[in-house]
């Protein structure tokens, strides 16, 4: 979200998906279990193919 300059609005518009729902995906339990096409929508705002985005969270998961 950074690397773009997007808060929640911007990227609920992006991805077409609620606010509500992009704020409940910030958790790194429930971004585990996002379906394929919801990772898609995330991979296509952000022009990263989905293995980088999942390699992303993976990554920020095992700082904490």
């Amino acid at each position: 979200m950074y690397r773009y300059r997007m808060d929640e609005l911007a990227l609920a518009q992006v991805t077409g998906l609620w606010r509500w729902r992009i704020r409940r995906h910030f958790k790194p339990q429930v971004f585990a279990r996002l379906s394929p096409r919801i990772l898609n929508r995330y991979a296509d705002a952000f022009a990263l193919p989905i293995a980088q985005l999942i390699a992303y969270q993976q990554g920020a998961v095992n700082e904490l």
